[in-house]
């Protein structure tokens, strides 16, 4: 199994580093496996560190981002439209 696994990976993701093939071609593979194992940990830490595997991030939804904005002071407000744009041409 980690032979196959790690043959995918030389011909799909590896060939991508050196621009040979586009990165938008790779497929997704969902792997389960026991993270207890250590080797197959090891592998796949190296792996994800030589960058050979693009890791997406989750996406923030819009209310995560207005929270944020919130928090970090970012939200203003004004009593009528003349004092927004008051505030907006300062």
């Amino acid at each position: 199994m980690i032979p196959d696994i790690f043959n995918l990976l030389i011909r799909n993701c590896f060939v991508s580093l050196w621009g040979k093939k586009n990165c938008k071609d790779m497929a997704t593979i969902t792997l389960n496996y026991d993270a207890r194992n250590k080797n197959i940990s090891t592998l796949l830490s190296v792996i994800m560190d030589l960058g050979a595997v693009p890791v997406n991030k989750p996406r923030k939804t819009g209310l995560d981002e207005a929270l944020e904005d919130v928090k970090k002071g970012r939200v203003y407000s004004a009593k009528d439209a003349k004092s927004l744009i008051a505030q907006c041409l300062q």
